[in-house]
């Protein structure tokens, strides 16, 4: 039953935490992918934001290099402290960044201390599957909730469908992401993309596309209006399929 598929995937998404130097800290969602100690999140949650954020950071612009994959790097190194995963026991661990492709929104890591494989229960992958519209779909990580800090975000889960295939930019360069017809928040970003009563991974949640109004119209007690500048977010899903990643980047050719 679906229910008894919730646990399994409640075992193997891990929250991703990147320590910036400046004590500032970026959360997101991830997943190991076997028993080395591998894991999977979204290049935008290791860096602490988007290619095309980066990209107009004064610090990042002031990186002398003609290669802008070597350039990322650089940047890396000066911002990011730390980067860890929070285990589903509250522990956490310290991972290393392997490789990383900023085109497609994707960073492969690996736990620091080999001693930390034996709490880790890992995703099988699944590079075949081809999607279609209508088709169900399932995710869980650890989205934004207000009542908690986003360093202790409780685990959640979203069911949707697919609703389009669209050429996009989201958090890398543009390519065809899976649009699905769900709610996705900040903290999901890196999480894994099931079928829905499956439980082999053949996406990576990767962001959303943020759309709203602003002239919504707000009345006070006294009957005075004011249009805006109120918003309703309508952040709907994007994922990046692992049939894309593994056909565009060297991320699964693992050492």
């Amino acid at each position: 039953m679906f229910n008894d598929r919730i646990n399994y995937k409640r075992e193997r998404v891990v929250r991703i935490l990147a320590h910036f130097n400046n004590g500032n800290i970026g959360n997101g969602s991830g997943f190991f992918i076997n028993d080395s100690g591998q894991l999977l999140t979204c290049f935008h949650v290791v860096f602490g934001g988007e290619l095309k954020n980066i990209r107009t950071d004064q610090d990042f612009t002031s990186i002398v290099d003609d290669n802008e994959h070597l350039r990322l790097q650089k940047w890396f190194k000066n911002k990011i402290k730390k980067i860890e995963v929070g285990f589903p026991d509250g522990s956490k661990k310290e991972l290393d960044l392997q490789k990383y492709d900023e085109k497609f929104d994707i960073a492969l890591l690996k736990l620091k201390d080999d001693r930390s494989v034996n709490k880790i229960k890992y995703c099988q992958l699944d590079f075949s599957t081809t999607l279609k519209q209508g088709d169900s779909i399932f995710f869980a990580g650890f989205p934004i909730c207000y009542s908690y800090k986003d360093t202790e975000t409780p685990f959640a889960i979203n069911t949707g469908i697919v609703s389009s295939f669209p050429k996009t930019i989201i958090g890398g360069e543009r390519y065809k992401h899976i649009q699905i017809n769900s709610i996705n928040l900040g903290g999901n970003s890196g999480a894994p993309l099931f079928r829905k009563n499956r439980n082999k991974v053949i996406g990576i949640i990767n962001g959303n596309m943020n759309l709203g109004k602003d002239t919504l119209v707000s009345q006070d007690k006294n009957g005075k209006q004011t249009v805006g500048p109120l918003r309703i977010p309508l952040g709907i899903a994007y994922a990046t399929s692992l049939k894309t990643i593994k056909h565009n980047t060297l991320i699964f050719e693992l050492d």
